[in-house]
């Protein structure tokens, strides 16, 4: 994972799947995400994954997920360098859901 494609519609399905696998499984109180980085690559434009209405109208996964979009899209308003995975933190524990990175 590289910052520069933080928050993009691969995410968005990712997010979207860990949360339905923590809301499917009462069992499950937490999760632990160990993200693969790789080092941010300035020759490497963000491409066009972050349309969400495009995907959106295509039928992606986890289009259909308000709060998670609304949450991804505010990282195409961050310098690419800047982006810090462990937001998303935030977002699964104002969902109610414990997560350690």
């Amino acid at each position: 994972m590289k910052k520069q494609y933080l928050g993009d519609i691969r995410d968005l399905f990712k997010y979207d799947l860990i949360q339905r696998i923590l809301k499917g499984i009462s069992s499950l109180k937490g999760l632990t995400y160990i993200p693969m980085l790789s080092e941010y690559d300035p020759k490497t434009r963000d491409g066009n994954k972050r349309d969400f209405d495009k995907a959106k109208k295509s039928g992606r996964p986890g289009t259909n997920n308000e709060k998670l979009t609304k949450c991804l899209k505010n990282y195409k308003n961050i310098d690419r360098e800047k982006r810090d995975f462990t937001q998303i933190r935030k977002y699964f524990e104002s969902n109610g859901f414990e997560m350690r990175i």
